[in-house]
């Protein structure tokens, strides 16, 4: 069964590898932030599968311009 919690510091490897291989053209820097941005504002769940990280997600409380 999938289990969903929420991200931890230590998730920070598994959620760079899932973020570069999905997008192999963008900065790594750029995801190294928004993971530490994501992980200070508690808005990141992980999905893990027997224990084994598989996946992650984001959201953002507050939305800018132009995502009105």
């Amino acid at each position: 069964m999938v289990k969903l919690r929420r991200g931890r510091k230590e998730d920070k490897k598994n959620y760079l590898k899932f973020q570069l291989d999905a997008f192999p053209n963008e900065d790594g820097k750029r995801h190294n932030n928004y993971f530490d941005q994501k992980i200070k504002r508690k808005e990141i769940f992980v999905a893990e599968l027997d224990g084994k990280y598989i996946g992650h997600l984001t959201y953002s409380v507050f939305v800018s311009p132009p995502f009105y």
